[in-house]
């Protein structure tokens, strides 16, 4: 697969025909690449306006009563399960990691002139020092997220991975959530959109279960916006469950928290 199979997804998406591992990988394709961001919103565009040179036409009265009828009497159906696809290209990724690095120069550089215009004016109180602390945490925690979500997509588009399809419990509800890996390697990631934001003071704490045990993994904030990507960081055969939790800050060495995704593997 290449990136103009990644673009085809982005008019499957616009037409509201793609599978929920799909949606969820474009997602994620999405953060890290400008032009398919682009061409989502063109397509966005373009489909509004077919809406709007559609002509109106009212159904006869009999054919409404029949239709309202029949949706009633029919169970909603469940999401169709997703493609998987073949290797993307490390342009994506280059192209992704090298806008973070030039990104990343820039805000570092900003916060150091702030440093220096502080310490010249005589403000060089705990409350600027914790600011730009602030910030620069805040650079590193999205840029480790950018290439996290460039890898995952590297990995679920690899002809040699494995997908798993978690479920979300009520406090993810509307949540689409998967786990890819490569059999043989710790590149295993969850990958997920329209999880709820962390609130301060909570944070999301991946486990993995196999015959030794309930395992505890790394710790994540989530900002609610857009794809989320967390990476397991262990090689995953051997596991036979995944989950992410609620956790408070700093996360659980015992037992697990509220369930936020959990499924076999």
């Amino acid at each position: 697969m290449d990136h103009r199979d990644l673009q085809q997804l982005a008019a499957g998406e616009a037409l509201e025909d793609v599978g929920r591992l799909e949606r969820v990988v474009f997602a994620v394709h999405r953060r890290t690449c400008a032009s398919c961001r682009t061409l989502r919103a063109d397509l966005d565009r373009v489909t509004f306006d077919l809406s709007l040179i559609a002509p109106a036409r009212r159904p006869p009265v009999a054919l409404q009563g029949s239709v309202i009828a029949a949706i009633r009497a029919t169970a909603p159906a469940g999401p169709a399960p997703g493609a998987q696809a073949s290797a993307v290209g490390d342009a994506v990724i280059g192209a992704a990691v090298r806008r973070w690095q030039v990104l990343g120069g820039a805000a570092m550089g900003v916060a150091a002139v702030l440093a220096i215009v502080a310490a010249g004016l005589g403000i060089t109180t705990v409350r600027l020092e914790q600011d730009l602390q602030r910030s620069v945490a805040a650079l590193e925690d999205a840029s480790s997220q950018l290439t996290a979500q460039a890898a995952a997509v590297t990995v679920a588009l690899d002809p040699a991975h494995v997908t798993v399809a978690l479920e979300t419990e009520p406090l993810a509800a509307g949540a689409a959530a998967f786990v890819v890996y490569r059999p043989g390697s710790a590149d295993g990631y969850l990958m997920a959109t329209d999880l709820p934001p962390t609130a301060a003071g909570q944070v999301y704490q991946l486990w993995i279960a196999d015959a030794a045990g309930v395992h505890p993994l790394g710790t994540f904030t989530h900002d609610g916006d857009g794809a989320f990507v967390a990476p397991f960081g262990v090689v995953l055969d051997a596991a036979t469950a995944a989950m992410i939790t609620l956790e408070p800050s700093g996360g659980a060495t015992g037992q697990p928290g509220p369930e936020v995704v959990f499924g076999e593997l």
